[in-house]
């Protein structure tokens, strides 16, 4: 899902904006993706110079892994 919105908020340093686009994102997580877009875009964390993409992704939780692992021997 991409959004892409003009934002309009006060200029803040690069590090700033990242950090406060990560606790946005990090709180709302649980989010479906095009909500997390929306509230990530009206978050306004721009300088309103610049044009903003958003784009999210779901990756699949980390956990056991299904099946035998696979081992790899030469035969003799």
């Amino acid at each position: 899902m991409i959004w892409r919105v003009r934002s309009s908020a006060p200029a803040v340093p690069l590090d700033a904006g990242l950090t406060a686009l990560a606790q946005v994102a990090t709180a709302q997580a649980a989010l479906p993706l095009e909500d997390l877009c929306r509230t990530l875009a009206d978050a306004h964390l721009g300088d309103g110079r610049d044009d903003i993409a958003v784009l999210a992704l779901r990756t699949p939780p980390a956990g056991p892994t299904h099946g035998t692992p696979v081992t790899h021997s030469r035969a003799r």
